[in-house]
């Protein structure tokens, strides 16, 4: 019979709770990983920025943010993203669709309001 940590016990209430609390463990500590680098250090400075964006990026939770700016800023892949963000590459589509549409609220809320 193994331990709870070494993949033993299926089937049984104890084990079956352990993988439980991991998995919610994991997850909750995936998306608190500040992001990967430092954005002003890879921007390039002769590239005119309207000064709302990187305000409106600010306003942005930390995972669209993150998931924004890999793909949109960076050019990575959908598929790079979420590989050294540790999640499916569908979660990272629904960040940075959710967070280009904030994006876009913010920036019209800001020329408008």
């Amino acid at each position: 019979m193994g331990t709870l940590g070494e993949g033993g016990g299926d089937g049984q209430p104890g084990w079956y709770l352990y993988r439980v609390a991991d998995n919610a463990a994991k997850k909750r500590r995936r998306w608190r990983r500040p992001a990967p680098f430092p954005i002003a250090d890879r921007v390039d400075p002769s590239i005119p920025v309207d000064e709302a964006l990187p305000r409106a990026l600010n306003r942005l939770n930390e995972v669209q943010r993150t998931c924004v700016v890999l793909v949109h800023v960076f050019a990575w892949s959908y598929a790079d993203a979420a590989e050294v963000l540790d999640v499916p590459v569908t979660t990272v589509r629904n960040h940075v669709h959710r967070g280009l549409r904030s994006l876009r609220e913010l920036l019209l809320e800001g020329r408008h309001g």
